[in-house]
């Protein structure tokens, strides 16, 4: 993370516009089901969780839909505030210090 080179090609995950393959600005059903799947493997852990411990289907989806709604919102909010900060200029190098920052606490605790 930290010595990787920038991406050549955009990440539907970092750009959904990417999706749009035929450059019409408008995702339609062809460009969206791809899109859509991509953007909902986060759920597999959720999905894998729920099957594992037997809690409630319908509990389950409706947290994590309301849950993911919220994060989603609320990290967009922050990024974009961030984005204009020094720290916007580095955020490869932000990224991979944080994670070498959490596999230490994970290991030191």
């Amino acid at each position: 993370m930290l010595l990787q080179p920038k991406p050549v090609q955009p990440n539907p995950f970092e750009d959904p516009t990417v999706a749009d393959t035929d450059g019409d600005r408008i995702i339609s059903i062809r460009e969206a089901l791809p899109l859509g799947f991509l953007l909902s493997a986060n759920c597999l852990a959720a999905g894998f969780g729920m099957g594992v411990s037997g809690s409630s289907m319908l509990g389950t989806i409706s947290s994590v839909g309301f849950f993911s709604f919220i994060t989603i919102g609320a990290s967009h909010r922050f990024g974009s505030l961030l984005a204009r900060t020094w720290i916007g200029k580095y955020p490869a190098g932000i990224a991979g210090g944080l994670l070498i920052v959490i596999g230490l606490v994970e290991i030191l605790f």
